[in-house]
């Protein structure tokens, strides 16, 4: 070999080692725990009767730092029954919303599920998301397609890298039904 050709060998094995330094490696596809859901029973500050429904799987999740942002999506409840809740055929179809939502979010590699809660007039799912601009655009574009329910939903900015906003859901004394 030529000292030519060793020289631009040389050279682009340095170049491909200094690229390869610079390269973050690519995140890994994350696995969420087995669930572990749980539905309980409760009251609101207005005395209304509340079902929260949640994975404990993500209590003790080690991994809540990747995902700290908070988005809640509210479902409104069309055919209630005397306490506001939804009737059978309406909780088939909230169940559907809900389902499609977090799908979208879950195939954008987003987010983990904690759960929902249903009262008077809506139900709240709550997901926590590792990049909230891409969970507000992967709902912005979800909410433009036509819907069985209305919905809306808030990302919050601040981060909760340790879930303290959901944590009394894990905690709670309600127990499980």
């Amino acid at each position: 070999m030529t000292f030519r050709r060793l020289a631009v060998a040389a050279i682009l094995l340095c170049a491909g080692e200094a690229a390869a330094k610079k390269a973050k490696p690519p995140e890994t596809k994350w696995k969420p725990p087995p669930s572990s859901w749980c539905i309980k029973q409760g009251v609101d500050e207005a005395g209304d009767l509340v079902f929260i429904t949640v994975d404990l799987a993500y209590k003790s999740f080690p991994d809540k730092a990747k995902f700290p942002h908070l988005v809640h999506i509210n479902i409104s409840i069309k055919d209630q029954n005397k306490n506001g809740h939804p009737t059978h055929d309406e909780a088939e179809i909230l169940n559907r919303v809900e389902d499609g939502i977090v799908a979208s979010l879950f195939d954008a590699e987003l987010t983990p599920f904690i759960g929902s809660l249903t009262t008077r007039g809506f139900r709240e799912v709550m997901v926590y998301v590792r990049d909230p601009e891409k969970a507000n655009a992967v709902l912005s574009r979800l909410a433009q397609s036509p819907q069985l329910r209305e919905w809306e939903y808030r990302v919050v900015r601040d981060p909760d890298p340790k879930w303290t906003v959901v944590q009394q859901l894990f905690d709670g004394e309600e127990p499980c039904l």
